[in-house]
């Protein structure tokens, strides 16, 4: 008897055992959702039966156009994605005026007329978008952008500034409140203003809040003198009630991720694809913003670090781009079925979530359609080769807090951190974060440029041809630029012509950087006796403290040939490349350790064209972004030598590559 009783036990243990197992594996499975925001940025929906549309005009949507909505929404259903985050802009929105005079939404000639046409033309696009959501099995959990609102923006006492309130009921009926006009979610900032349009809500282990930006006192006082009566802002009772829901997640055990979306981004520098560019700030009580706080010292900002959030969501700028502060993460990227298409695959598991890019490239087709702004808009249709070849990963990253420190690997693409520093990372980030890949090593801006720029000076060419190989057509004059040369930027001495780009990364003196670029000049001089063109450089403080320069460069191009009298030389580009010690600025009395950087290029005689700039912190002796084998063979390569690019320690190198450089080396290996 007892023998069959310790059996029952053990197996009762087994049991349990097998049980409390099978539980914890069920906690860590793996669970999908996506986010598209700036989805569609467009008004589509089929006009056909609805009263008052004529026949023979162009309809508000073409098949083209719905069969390149159906291919992304496809794709997040094939994805199993539970919810679909969408962070504002999902509809052209000029509801308050009709340009093409069609008036088939009703006539606008009065304050009511406004507001019951607005009201039409909300119930045809936001049911027809959301219908394409649910009949795929998908959930959209949308915020206010400026487009919800008319469109930026809203000149004191305007017709669309009179309109914002109806402009968000409209919304709310469709995202905030169920088809009997009851609120969907319990949590939001009742008695404020944003009642209807800012929600928190638990779906699993992850808690997800979403902000409307847009504050309107009323719509005759002028808040911002670019955007009018309305300011992208998050303060008052709307910021407490944030405050308030991120204390009660903190003690939550359930809640592993908090991610809070909204329309404006947060963090600059993002980078940016046809956008009014409508960023988040402090309201100070002026309209120009004079005293306001921007970027990670808003109030927004430091009450979502307060509380931990691991994850900012955003949209608005129609491309892609992770950036850092205060131990939060802000996501910017790019729904918009344009130019190029993307969505973001979200995989949580526990306390880990794994983010993916997915692209596809998008074209034009040639079926027009209307919209209250136009009349003949021309369709977007996914490209023929992206059919085929469907969505491609172009971008990655992995959150994993299990061990109880964040930490942010497997960076990829352009969910490598953008701007690396932007709150120093050094000190404040590490505490919080470890990470590997480029985060603090590798500088290089190039995609985009994003180039200050004075005088006569080029458009950046980002435009590619395919001749056998990938190469660049001179923007001027349609030559051919050398094969391989990207981005290209040109710096004319005439009028003083200079570029310039702020890293946003905090310098210490322990500091050491190498520069790398190419230049070289297209042109013709009238003998080869004559010097070459020339460029300079200088490091920067970003409020224009010159801390390193060197100037006059010669970039001699080969002699080609003889034209009329003149001798013309060819576009061969030359690498200069430059280890720059931080050490050396202390000398420097207007110097101020912990400033940000800037890099500037000027030229004194001549044209130049810039090309391939990067800036990286050693030891990433290759400015790949990791220090890893490549750098390593490249140190035994001039192993005993005065190369002064690897010659790395003591701060300003001892004149030989030996051991004290290697120990560097390896002290940070594959970080």
């Amino acid at each position: 008897m007892d023998h069959k009783m310790s059996r029952r036990k053990k197996h009762g243990v087994i049991l349990i055992l097998l049980f409390l197992t099978a539980f914890a594996y069920a906690d860590e499975q793996t669970w999908v959702f996506t986010s598209i925001p700036d989805f569609v940025n467009t008004d589509l929906g089929t006009l056909v039966g609805y009263p008052g549309y004529p026949d023979g005009y162009n309809d508000s949507t073409t098949a083209g156009f719905e069969a390149t909505l159906a291919f992304y929404l496809d794709a997040l259903a094939a994805e199993n994605s539970e919810l679909v985050l969408v962070a504002g802009d999902l509809v052209e929105g000029e509801w308050h005026r009709d340009s093409t005079g069609r008036y088939i939404f009703g006539y606008y000639g009065t304050h009511a007329e406004r507001q019951t046409s607005l009201v039409n033309a909300a119930d045809l696009y936001y049911s027809q978008w959301v219908d394409r959501f649910t009949s795929r099995g998908l959930t959209p959990y949308a915020c206010v952008g400026d487009h919800e609102l008319g469109d930026n923006n809203w000149g004191a006492g305007s017709n669309r500034a009179r309109l914002v309130p109806d402009f968000k009921d409209a919304f709310a009926k469709y995202f905030t409140k169920d088809s009997n006009g009851v609120h969907k979610f319990s949590s939001r900032p009742v008695g404020t203003p944003y009642e209807d349009t800012s929600y928190a809500f638990q779906h699993k282990n992850v808690l997800f809040i979403t902000i409307d930006v847009f504050r309107q006192d009323d719509p005759y006082t002028k808040l911002d003198n670019r955007t009018g009566s309305v300011v992208a802002t998050v303060d008052g009772n709307h910021l407490t009630w944030l405050d308030n829901v991120l204390t009660a997640a903190d003690s939550d055990p359930n809640i592993d991720h908090v991610i809070v979306q909204a329309h404006s981004p947060v963090l600059t520098p993002v980078r940016v694809r046809g956008s009014s560019e409508l960023y988040l700030r402090d309201y100070d009580g002026t309209t120009d913003g004079s005293n306001a706080d921007w970027g990670a010292n808003t109030d927004f900002w430091q009450t979502l670090a307060a509380h931990d959030v691991d994850f900012f969501f955003a949209g608005e700028v129609h491309h892609n781009t992770l950036s850092i502060s205060d131990g939060v993460i802000q996501i910017v990227h790019d729904g918009i079925p344009y130019s190029s298409g993307n969505y973001l695959l979200c995989k949580v598991t526990g306390k880990k979530i794994e983010f993916e890019i997915k692209h596809v490239d998008i074209g034009q087709g040639t079926e027009k359609f209307w919209q209250t702004v136009a009349s003949n808009k021309t369709e977007t249709v996914v490209d023929p080769c992206s059919l085929i070849e469907g969505w491609q990963t172009v971008a990655t990253a992995t959150y994993d807090k299990s061990t109880g420190v964040k930490k942010l690997t497997n960076l990829t693409g352009e969910l490598i951190p953008y701007a690396p520093g932007v709150d120093d990372g050094s000190v404040e980030w590490s505490a919080k974060f470890e990470t590997t890949g480029p985060y603090g090593k590798n500088f290089d801006f190039e995609d985009p440029p994003n180039w200050g720029t004075t005088g006569e000076l080029s458009q950046d060419v980002i435009d590619w041809e395919e001749i056998g190989q990938k190469s660049l057509i001179d923007w001027e004059d349609g030559s051919w630029a050398p094969v391989g040369m990207t981005n290209i930027a040109r710096v004319k001495a005439a009028d003083s012509g200079r570029i310039w780009q702020n890293m946003a990364h905090a310098w210490s003196l322990n500091d050491v950087y190498r520069l790398s670029f190419d230049a070289y000049e297209v042109g013709w001089r009238s003998s080869d006796s004559e010097t070459g063109d020339k460029i300079y450089f200088s490091i920067n403080e970003s409020d224009g403290t010159v801390l390193s320069s060197v100037g006059n460069i010669n970039v001699d191009g080969t002699l080609s040939g003889d034209s009329a009298g003149s001798v013309t030389y060819g576009a061969t580009p030359h690498n200069f490349e430059y280890l720059i010690y931080a050490s050396d600025w202390q000398s420097n009395p207007d110097a101020s350790e912990g400033k940000q950087l800037q890099i500037l290029f000027g030229a004194d005689g001549g044209v130049v064209w810039l090309d391939n700039v990067s800036f990286c912190m050693l030891p990433d002796l290759d400015c790949s972004g990791d220090v890893d084998l490549v750098d390593f063979a490249k140190m035994a390569y001039g192993w005993m030598s005065s190369d002064v690019l690897l010659d790395i320690a003591p701060p300003v190198g001892d004149g030989l590559v030996d051991a004290n450089d290697l120990e560097i080396l390896m002290n940070n290996w594959l970080r």
